[in-house]
């Protein structure tokens, strides 16, 4: 899993230091590239939580939409017209995180349709057509084999129950909650200074161009987003390739107020990231669940039930729960109360 997450992030990476290429950039001193990717990596190392989260396997597609909308907005001609490989490309990007969690779509959602309006000004009808009949069948590459596979295991009901049903339930049943001091600060502070610094680069321009206003509705809707859905720490996560395109794009142009509102953020989240080492260690020494649970004979191990305890208990020790409702317990049946009588009946049929 490790492995995996280094290569997830490697491609983030380089799909960033190609758009940041994009720009014009690239004959430029890379140590602006390394500085933006430091104050970026210091956010996303406390956002990140424990890892393996639906937020961190999101961010390679984000990033790859991202890097391909910057490349057509910056290097379009008078044609306008928008390749129908990179809507297909945008179409993977959607539908393998479709398949992971939906609302993390947002942030591209916001580009295309920017690219859409676009294409509707300059009257490329056609093109539009075919860039979103392009995009439909970019999902279905994905979607098509996930269904097919679900399918032919006799759990497509599931799947899609467990991908989309209750992702609406929990999104309507855990939204917003206030917060304060340090969990507030930590939350919002990479999106106010994001939100002031383009917002002074604007006001600075005498033209706003295609890449602005895609890096706009990319900005504004993973704002509202999580400002919507702001439960969770690692729900940030999602919004570091956006954090990363708005130092990029405006990068060129930063004077001394935006310089220091990056240092702010940078020594802040440096300071609590620190303040993390100590709780990083802790994580690899085993509680008493982790004990109980590795004590549990061979033979019984297919007879186990965690009472609102993470999955990895299950995962760590070849565990085989009794019921698919396995772990979280408390959150879940208070968003779905058909998932506890199923459980019930699970555990006393």
């Amino acid at each position: 899993m490790f492995l995996l997450q280094i290569i997830s992030l490697s491609l983030s990476v380089i799909f960033l230091y190609q758009t940041y290429c994009n720009f014009g950039n690239q004959n430029h001193n890379r140590l602006k590239f390394i500085g933006i990717m430091i104050c970026a990596l210091s956010v996303f190392s406390l956002t990140i939580e424990s890892g393996n989260l639906s937020e961190e396997w999101c961010i390679p597609m984000i990033c790859c939409s991202i890097f391909l909308m910057m490349k057509f907005a910056v290097h379009t001609d008078s044609s306008a017209k928008h390749p129908r490989k990179y809507a297909f490309l945008h179409g993977l990007c959607l539908g393998a995180i479709i398949m992971i969690r939906m609302n993390n779509a947002i942030p591209i959602c916001a580009g295309l349709i920017i690219i859409g309006i676009y294409l509707i000004i300059k009257k490329q009808w056609k093109n539009l057509v075919q860039n979103i009949l392009s995009g439909i069948f970019g999902i279905l590459c994905i979607l098509i084999p996930i269904f097919g596979w679900f399918k032919s295991r006799d759990a497509l009901q599931e799947m899609i129950y467990a991908v989309f049903t209750f992702n609406f339930k929990y999104i309507h049943v855990r939204s917003y909650i206030p917060y304060t001091g340090e969990p507030f600060i930590t939350r919002y502070l990479p999106i106010a200074a994001a939100g002031s610094i383009f917002l002074i680069y604007l006001i600075r321009k005498h033209k706003i161009e295609l890449a602005d206003w895609i890096t706009a509705a990319i900005l504004a809707a993973s704002i509202w987003m999580l400002m919507d859905t702001n439960i969770y720490l690692h729900y940030y996560t999602i919004f570091i390739p956006v954090y990363f395109l708005v130092m990029m794009r405006c990068v060129n142009q930063m004077k001394l107020p935006e310089s220091l509102i990056l240092l702010f953020v940078l020594s802040w989240f440096i300071i609590l990231n620190i303040q993390r080492i100590p709780d990083l260690a802790a994580l690899h020494r085993q509680g008493p669940m982790f004990t109980a649970a590795q004590q549990i004979p061979e033979e019984e191990r297919d007879s186990v039930i965690a009472v609102n305890l993470p999955p990895e208990i299950y995962l760590n020790y070849g565990l085989t729960p009794v019921s698919r409702f396995c772990a979280y317990q408390h959150v879940h049946f208070a968003i779905d109360p058909d998932m506890k009588v199923e459980f019930l009946d699970t555990l006393f049929r």
